[in-house]
């Protein structure tokens, strides 16, 4: 692997620490560290890619807390407005950005 791999995963990793240990942080940190190696879109999409994992794993662990009927509406909310992040990604100049 090159060394720009294992430096995104050095800050990918000490990004994920950080929200274990804290309860926030990942996206700020990683999202002020990785655009200084890549492109803005490919950071955009390694840090939502990663929060996803970690918000799968953080539910998975505590299932058995989560009531739906509080989280359905913010739920739908992020779910229906998704798309309209992902179109100004695509649409929008790096430069605005």
């Amino acid at each position: 692997m090159t060394a720009l791999v294992w430096l995104v995963a050095a800050i990918n990793f000490l990004a994920a620490w950080l929200q274990a240990a804290t309860g926030f942080g990942y996206a700020i940190l990683a999202m002020f560290l990785l655009p200084r190696l890549l492109p803005y879109r490919q950071c955009s999409v390694i840090t939502a890619a990663m929060v996803v994992v970690i918000a799968l794993q953080m539910s998975w662990q505590l299932r058995g807390h989560i009531r739906l009927r509080k989280v359905a509406a913010p739920l739908a909310w992020c779910l229906a407005t998704l798309w309209i992040g992902i179109w100004l990604i695509g649409a929008l100049d790096e430069l605005v950005l």
